[in-house]
């Protein structure tokens, strides 16, 4: 059994969530539009191996054209609806990328 280590659970901001999600790196944590916590549970054995496969291929086109950054579910990603979602394989422009703050990277 795990334990979860956790703040109040509403309401908290970008930078607290960020520090809830490092306390608890056992677990798969994202965040939806209306800020609820969502514990994300593993994947079917041929899911992974799909994402691997597709992370691989947009891994090795990136690599042979170098216009961006690509991600894994490590990374997590603040959408515009305000939800914080971990995506299977991510891409993002250099041009995105370097636009980015510090904080927000």
């Amino acid at each position: 059994m795990l334990d979860l280590i956790a703040p109040q659970l509403e309401s908290m901001t970008a930078e607290e969530f960020f520090h809830f999600c490092q306390q608890n790196k056992h677990l798969r944590i994202e965040r939806d539009e209306h800020q609820q916590i969502l514990f994300m549970p593993p994947e079917r054995v041929e899911t992974a191996n799909k994402y691997m496969t597709i992370g691989a291929m947009l891994t090795v086109w990136n690599m042979q054209h170098q216009l961006g950054k690509t991600f894994g579910t490590s990374a997590g990603f603040t959408l515009p609806d305000g939800s914080m979602r971990s995506p299977e394989p991510a891409w993002i422009s250099n041009k995105k990328c370097s636009a980015l703050s510090d904080m927000e990277k």
